[in-house]
């Protein structure tokens, strides 16, 4: 029953973002992985992309809202909402998602010899936010109705990316986020 909830949710989302934009596939396997389906919608008008990962159980969707500088991902297999402010330096700018997901997915892979993506690293809080809507509409639909936390930004070297309670909340090959720490409700 609960998938039929966050169906809804979730497409209504995705209609609402990607109205006077294009929404371009992409697909990546990892290694050791199974297949991951990755799609990245823009509105340049609102200045607001959405990122939704097909991946099962773990699967996620997330709002950049680049006129808030805030960013929310949802965790399918968590049952929790994360906000946290974009570092707009490791972030790709929306001219940059725009032009990524114009490539065709083959071609969107990094050439070899191209460096990674820089990784960036979000340690959540204990403490859950209390009111969504302070975060602008995008987040507040995401969010709506699931516990949600606010994380900080992690400075140094990154060692929690290794850690089994980090999940990649990126774009494959593109830009790496990783989301660690012990959810208090799950």
């Amino acid at each position: 029953m609960k998938f039929w909830v966050i169906l809804p949710v979730s497409l209504g989302v995705f209609l609402t973002l990607s109205s006077g934009s294009n929404a371009v596939d992409g697909s990546s396997q990892k290694p050791g992985d199974s297949n991951t389906h990755q799609t990245v919608s823009v509105n340049q008008q609102d200045h607001v992309a959405l990122i939704r990962s097909y991946n099962g159980r773990v699967g996620w969707d997330a709002v950049w809202n680049y006129k808030t500088g805030l960013f929310a991902t949802r965790l399918f297999h968590k049952r929790v909402c994360v906000v946290a402010t974009m570092d707009l330096e490791a972030f790709p700018n929306l001219e940059a998602l725009h032009n990524f997901k114009e490539q065709k997915p083959a071609s969107a892979q990094l050439a070899k010899g191209t460096p990674p993506a820089q990784a960036v690293s979000f340690l959540i809080g204990k403490t859950r936010v209390q009111n969504v809507a302070q975060f602008g509409y995008p987040i507040e639909h995401l969010c709506r109705g699931l516990p949600s936390y606010y994380a900080s930004q992690e400075q140094g070297k990154n060692l929690q990316v290794l850690s089994s309670s980090c999940t990649n909340a990126g774009i494959h090959r593109f830009a790496a986020i990783y989301l660690c720490g012990h959810i208090p409700s799950c």
